[in-house]
């Protein structure tokens, strides 16, 4: 009995940690889902922490780097291509999550599922030799979702070491490498 209050009582501890913004590495994907063909998705811009400056169109270019990644697994619908796409339907991004919206876009367009990923946290490191270089530090989320049922099938929450000479971009295109492998390779609807 007391290893399970132990157990649960680490768990909640945990839990707590992670949302406030501790060391984190947390993966989940829904247990309802069931495998099916290929799945097209498009993937949003990255969200970038507002303290981070970077050229215009960093958001997307970020986004493509996760894009090219996914391109092992999924069908990509090219970003642009999809904002012309809404518009045309008197749409915007932000209607894609709404639920008739989802459903009309998975109908009219066969979009599975949308990819939407934000670094939270951003310090590079700093290069050197020997014990005078320092690591930087990445926090990256993201979330697979279903556009059919509007339920999140794939999500990560993690953040991890870089090192001492690596820009925003290569870091986030390690990660991304890494985590194409732990996603799930197709979705359906449940």
């Amino acid at each position: 009995m007391k290893r399970r209050t132990l157990r649960v009582a680490v768990g909640v501890l945990a839990f707590g940690l992670s949302a406030c913004g501790a060391h984190v590495d947390h993966h989940s994907a829904s247990i309802r889902h069931s495998p099916g063909t290929e799945a097209t998705i498009v993937v949003f811009p990255m969200k970038l922490p507002e303290k981070v400056k970077l050229g215009a169109g960093a958001e997307q270019t970020l986004g493509n780097l996760y894009a090219t990644e996914l391109l092992k697994i999924y069908e990509i619908l090219d970003y642009d291509r999809f904002v012309t796409l809404l518009e045309e339907r008197k749409l915007s991004p932000e209607n894609v999550f709404e639920e008739e919206t989802g459903r009309r876009l998975h109908e009219e367009l066969g979009l599975d599922g949308v990819l939407v990923s934000q670094v939270y946290e951003w310090e590079p490191g700093t290069p050197g030799i020997l014990f005078l270089a320092k690591k930087g530090r990445l926090g990256f989320q993201a979330r697979l979702v279903d556009l059919q049922s509007g339920s999140v099938i794939w999500s990560v929450n993690q953040a991890i070491r870089t090192e001492p000479d690596d820009s925003l971009s290569v870091a986030v295109s390690r990660l991304c490498q890494v985590l194409v492998q732990e996603m799930p390779r197709s979705l359906a609807p449940y």
